[in-house]
């Protein structure tokens, strides 16, 4: 958990520090469930789908957001926590609970830990939070908030890039088995589509007057035609096949481009 144990180590917060502290097993508890519907979501399109290094800092993020506007929040860097400790409620939920002394005067401070759902929104905690204390500190709240936007923008690209690549990788493969087939080869998957004429037909089309009027005065000058037809069909397959080629080089160009915009996105 590494923003957790990053702001624990280095916020002048009091309250932060001992609500973290206390909150590191359900945070760690909301990470992995947050990053088990994610895989739940994108394992159908994506068999091998696993969440990121920089996929789970972003689930943790959303979670400390949620959790500073939530209950942090409430509290001023030099407050006092006194008796503060972490549990169960009846109903089973995660709970804080205990007492914050500001300027010389006790409140009472309690939180319950809920788990969220929605057709919309992916599964969180949501914080019900208790206490006397005056809302209005959102200075940790905002901090992380910027982080969020900015890595918001890192994911989209790299999302974006990873999409892109999976383009290039299909057509290299239309290219690449494209290119091993024989003209005999695609004659047989020309066959099994039913897109190869055969020439049979010259007794219909004769008689029906259809093959004078198309310029077939014998039967080999339809069987001529017949042959560049489906000649004609080979040499179409082939140029899409080779048309794969020049889609990927193009997305090569793409994803130099958004690699750039990436870079720049995470030196912000």
């Amino acid at each position: 958990m590494k923003f957790t144990n990053e702001t624990i180590a280095t916020t002048k917060s009091n309250p932060l520090r001992v609500i973290l502290t206390n909150m590191k097993p359900q945070i760690a508890k909301g990470i992995e469930m947050v990053a088990r519907q994610e895989v739940a979501m994108n394992i159908k399109r994506n068999p091998n789908y696993k969440v990121s290094e920089f996929g789970y800092e972003c689930i943790e993020l959303g979670l400390l957001f949620d959790l500073y506007k939530s209950v942090v929040s409430y509290t001023h860097h030099n407050d006092e926590v006194k008796n503060f400790e972490s549990g169960f409620s009846i109903k089973g939920n995660y709970e804080l609970s205990g007492t914050i002394v500001r300027d010389g005067e006790e409140y009472g401070f309690r939180c319950e830990a809920i788990i969220a759902d929605g057709a919309i929104n992916r599964r969180h905690f949501r914080y019900i939070t208790k206490t006397s204390l005056p809302k209005g500190n959102m200075e940790e709240a905002n901090k992380v908030k910027v982080i969020i936007k900015k890595n918001n923008k890192v994911k989209s690209i790299q999302s974006y890039i990873d999409t892109l690549i999976t383009y290039k990788a299909d057509s290299m493969k239309v290219y690449e088995d494209g290119m091993k087939l024989t003209r005999e080869e695609h004659k047989q998957i020309l066959i099994e589509k039913d897109g190869w004429l055969f020439g049979d037909n010259w007794e219909d089309l004769y008689n029906d007057g259809w093959a004078k009027s198309r310029g077939w005065d014998t039967k080999q000058d339809y069987l001529n035609w017949v042959d560049e037809a489906n000649d004609g069909q080979i040499e179409s397959r082939i140029r899409h096949i080779k048309s794969a080629l020049d889609r990927a080089n193009r997305l090569d160009k793409s994803i130099a481009k958004e690699v750039i915009k990436l870079n720049k996105a995470k030196a912000l």
